[in-house]
């Protein structure tokens, strides 16, 4: 490549898992008994009861309207959130790493939200951020507000803006997170604005998280991650691809 010439990004391949269908990725939720499923298993995994989270997260997996911060119930989309399994895992990671901040891009009504926050707060971290420009104007406030139900908002602070504004922000102010968990705007060229400035703002040995390896645009990011930056794959489950970073980005 000549002198001075800017450095192309390319695309190699990448093999991820792909579940039957379109909605493939949500077959844990349909059913009757999801509910019961998904709090049974989730509860046997906390070292410590917490009642209010509990409550939480199973009124979300019942599919029932939820109260957003404005007072009103509301109809929420059970396939809008990550399943328990993933939620689990999320938990799991930040057992794993014990970070002292996290950040997520999207929110939503507040599946994952709960379950990262929780594990924070089990393992003595100070704050997780989540980067939602619509969290009022199309959730009404459900997410955040399912956090304070679970009596969790102490540690958790909203950034109602958008996420190509809000991390460079983040940057800027000097924060530094452990974990990052990207589920925000799913067109590809969205998805890489996120990566590149969550990028920004983690330390080699952090952990990036990718949700919903199935759609084509999060497949052709993980691409562009293994292909360009200098991240280790640890593993695809669950609809979610894990990475940790090895060193920061020295292309010219």
């Amino acid at each position: 490549m000549p002198q001075g010439r800017p450095q192309r990004y390319s695309l190699g391949p990448v093999a991820v898992p792909r579940p039957p269908g379109m909605l493939g990725a949500w077959a844990l939720l349909r059913g009757p008994s999801i509910a019961e499923n998904a709090v049974s298993e989730v509860k046997s995994a906390w070292s410590s009861p917490r009642p209010e989270w509990d409550a939480a997260v199973g009124s979300l997996y019942t599919g029932a309207e939820q109260r957003g911060t404005d007072g009103a119930l509301h109809a929420i989309e059970v396939s809008t959130g990550v399943n328990a399994k993933a939620g689990m895992l999320l938990a799991q990671l930040i057992r794993s790493t014990s970070p002292s901040q996290t950040l997520e891009v999207g929110c939503a009504c507040g599946f994952s939200t709960l379950f990262l926050v929780r594990a924070l707060v089990d393992v003595g971290g100070r704050r997780h951020i989540s980067v939602d420009p619509y969290q009022h104007k199309m959730w009404h406030g459900v997410g955040i507000q399912k956090v304070i139900d679970a009596g969790l908002g102490a540690h958790h602070e909203l950034m109602e803006d958008l996420s190509d504004l809000a991390l460079p922000m983040l940057h800027k102010q000097g924060e530094r997170f452990q974990l990052i968990f990207i589920d925000g705007d799913h067109r590809f060229d969205a998805i890489i604005a996120d990566v590149r400035n969550s990028d920004r703002l983690l330390d080699p040995g952090a952990i990036l998280v990718l949700d919903d390896t199935w759609m084509p645009s999060t497949r052709a990011a993980m691409s562009f991650i293994e292909t360009n930056l200098a991240y280790q794959r640890v593993g695809v489950a669950s609809n979610l691809a894990i990475y940790r970073k090895r060193a920061n980005d020295q292309r010219k």
